[in-house]
């Protein structure tokens, strides 16, 4: 006779393991982003050679010019449709997500609930402390794709955080606080994150994706203009400043939502 098997036991979460997980996460889209700058260069990299060496052949013969215009306008055309073949292929389609990924609005509370969820494990191996407050965002609701943007924001701002306080941590200083807000604003929400420990720059430039050279700003550069961009994606908008005490970065990130 055969036995039934019983449930196995869940193991408890290792806390380290998880922030580990989200490293690879991070570092996987950042390649992921590095390999889409790289493809759309290749993709417009060749028509733009073909138009820069007519354009010169002009200068050289403007008697000829005719035919090279009409070279250019063929290239012109081919780099307009590659690119825009290249956003089709990227752009997610409706309907077209997992099993498990919401569409449509929820409540915006429900969504800082997962959040915390998902993001107190990562916290606790970091040694920081993540706040977040939903008390002001009432009956407010949001699309719910937008809880991708937010952990990858949160995650990034919690492991900063852990990053600037590691020696600090294991001294018995307390542990650096991530605050997140989240407050119903007139026909949208507004989530402000604090982040201690974060260096800014003279101006944060996070409405286009502009070059800046290597160092201890680049990364959260890098990091929050993608996240702006995801942002702007989804009809929201992103904005940082440095704190008042030069402590940290407060990030301020509006969506519209149904109230």
């Amino acid at each position: 006779m055969t036995l039934p098997r019983e449930s196995p036991v869940p193991e408890p979460l290792d806390a380290a393991r998880y922030a580990r997980l989200d490293a690879l996460y991070q570092r996987q889209l950042r390649a992921a982003a590095a390999e889409v700058a790289a493809a759309i260069a290749h993709a417009a990299g060749t028509p733009l050679n073909v138009i820069s060496g007519r354009s010169e052949l002009i200068r050289q013969d403007p008697a000829n010019a005719g035919a090279q215009l009409t070279r250019i306008d063929d290239q012109v055309r081919k780099l307009a449709e590659g690119l825009r073949q290249f956003v089709e292929y990227l752009t997610l389609q409706e309907g077209a997500s997992k099993e498990g990924d919401a569409n449509g609005e929820v409540p915006a509370a429900q969504l800082l609930a997962e959040l915390s969820g998902l993001i107190a494990p990562l916290a606790v191996s970091q040694r920081v402390t993540l706040s977040i407050d939903p008390t002001e965002i009432g009956a407010a609701s949001i699309d719910a794709q937008v809880l991708s943007n937010l952990v990858a924001l949160v995650s990034w701002a919690v492991s900063s955080a852990g990053a600037s306080s590691a020696g600090a941590s294991s001294a018995g200083a307390p542990n650096k606080v991530v605050e997140l807000k989240g407050s119903a604003t007139a026909g949208g929400v507004l989530f402000e994150l604090t982040v201690p420990g974060l260096p800014p720059p003279d101006a944060w430039r996070i409405e286009r994706f502009e070059t800046t050279a290597p160092g201890e700003t680049s990364e959260p550069y890098r990091v929050m203009a993608i996240c702006a961009a995801v942002a702007r994606g989804q009809g929201g908008k992103l904005f940082a400043d440095a704190l008042p005490d030069g402590g940290g970065v407060k990030i301020r990130l509006t969506y519209r939502s149904a109230l």
